[in-house]
C-alpha cells in the first residue's frame, strides 16, 4: 500500500477506471469507439457533436467549414461540409446561419460574405437581392 497520492498510479489516456481501491493496471478499463477518455479519466466521454475522436485519447474539433451534429465520431469522415447560407467556424463550434447584413451561396466556408451595396441580405442568404426600384441601401 501506498504512503502518499503520488503512489497512486493513474489510468493512462484511452482507458478509465470507476472502481475506488484500484490494485493493478487491469483495473483501467480500454475505452470504446466513439468515445475519448483523458489520462485518469473515471468514466467514458462520448465524443461531443463538431468533433471526432480519432483514438479514445483525444477529440479534435471539425475543421473550418465542416461540422457534425451528432456524436461518437471516429474519423474526420463525419465532419460534413457546411450548407450554403450557414458558415462553420471551427473549433468545435456549430454551424451557424448567416447573419442579416451578410450571404453565402457556397457551402464550406468558415465566415459569411458582407452583403454588397445596392443590396439587401436577410437572415440566412444564399445570395444578396437587389434593392427594388426608387429604394437603395448604404450598407
Amino acid at each position: 500500500s501506498g504512503k502518499s497520492i503520488l503512489d497512486c498510479v493513474q489510468c493512462p489516456a484511452g482507458t478509465f477506471n470507476i472502481f475506488l481501491k484500484q490494485n493493478s493496471p487491469d483495473s483501467c478499463a480500454t475505452c470504446s469507439p466513439g468515445f475519448y477518455c483523458p489520462i485518469a479519466s473515471p468514466l467514458t466521454i462520448p465524443c461531443p457533436s463538431n468533433y471526432y475522436c480519432p483514438d479514445t485519447t483525444r477529440k479534435i474539433p471539425c475543421p473550418e467549414g465542416t461540422h457534425f451534429d451528432g456524436n461518437y465520431a471516429t474519423d474526420i469522415s463525419f465532419c460534413q461540409t457546411c450548407s450554403p447560407g450557414f458558415y462553420c467556424a471551427g473549433n468545435g463550434l456549430p454551424s451557424q446561419q448567416c447573419q442579416a447584413g451578410t450571404y453565402t451561396e457556397k457551402g464550406g466556408v468558415k465566415q459569411c460574405s458582407s452583403c454588397p451595396k445596392g443590396n439587401f441580405c436577410p437572415f440566412g442568404a444564399l445570395v444578396p437581392t437587389i434593392c427594388p426600384t426608387n429604394s437603395f441601401s448604404f450598407a
